[in-house]
């Protein structure tokens, strides 16, 4: 049943929320050499003490994704659960190119627990601090 209403959510955010706020919290968002990570400031839903926003991933070079094909950024909305500290991807929406831009592809996540926020072989990694920024997220203004 949680499930069913985690799905719903997503749903329902992403066609709620106001206009994008993108914050960089590594690399450089105009340089598709760099390894980027962005969170969306305006898409943070809370659901008891689960956190729900989206993330995007620009990577240096091409990679390979759960589905066995190359992409070199991805969309994800990614659940974000506060008492475990673990972040989950729900979906993804990936890339062909750098910065969000190409051919893109839709990759719907069956089991989420399979398909943690990790973010392999970058240098600095943020998953921890995105963590524990969403998660001291109390209240989301609504305009």
């Amino acid at each position: 049943m949680m499930r069913f209403w985690l799905c719903l959510l997503v749903f329902i955010a992403q066609g709620a929320r106001a206009d994008s706020a993108w914050l960089t919290i590594i690399g450089d968002a105009g340089d598709a050499g760099a390894e980027t990570v962005q969170v969306d400031a305006n898409s943070a839903v809370l659901l008891d003490e689960n956190r729900l926003i989206d993330v995007r991933v620009s990577r240096a070079g091409v990679r390979t994704a759960y589905d066995g094909k190359p992409y070199r950024s991805y969309l994800s909305a990614v659940v974000i659960d506060c008492r475990r500290l673990t972040a989950l991807h729900r979906g993804l929406t990936l890339y062909a190119e750098p910065l969000w831009k190409g051919p893109a592809r839709r990759f719907e996540v069956a089991d989420p627990n399979d398909r943690p926020m990790e973010f392999r072989s970058m240098a600095v990694n943020p998953r921890d601090r995105i963590i524990k920024a969403a998660c001291a997220i109390e209240t989301v203004k609504t305009n």
